[in-house]
């Protein structure tokens, strides 16, 4: 049975890509608070708060999608590793050059 192993490129290109968008998720609603301002609390929706809630939207149904993808990917894989070979590796001579 040939062995298979984590590719640590993908693996760290993942952490980085995971880390990012964790930041990115978590860093604007404290940029945010830091200017927000009491006084406006019972103005209408500003240009600010019009941005906000587009961001808001574009998250949500990015976080979404990635979450399909994600469950996608490991479906794929699981059916990918379930299928018969083609041939019988009993008798298979694997070298590394």
């Amino acid at each position: 049975m040939i062995a298979q192993a984590l590719d640590l490129r993908v693996v760290a290109f993942g952490a980085c890509i995971y880390l990012a968008a964790g930041i990115m998720r978590r860093g604007w609603p404290v940029i945010r608070s830091v200017a927000y301002d009491p006084a406006q609390r019972g103005t209408t929706l500003t240009a600010r708060g019009a941005v906000y809630r587009a961001l808001v939207i574009v998250q949500v149904s990015l976080d979404t999608a990635l979450a399909v993808g994600a469950i996608m990917l490991v479906q794929s894989f699981a059916v990918v590793m379930g299928q018969d070979a083609g041939f019988v590796i009993d008798r298979v001579l694997v070298e590394e050059v």
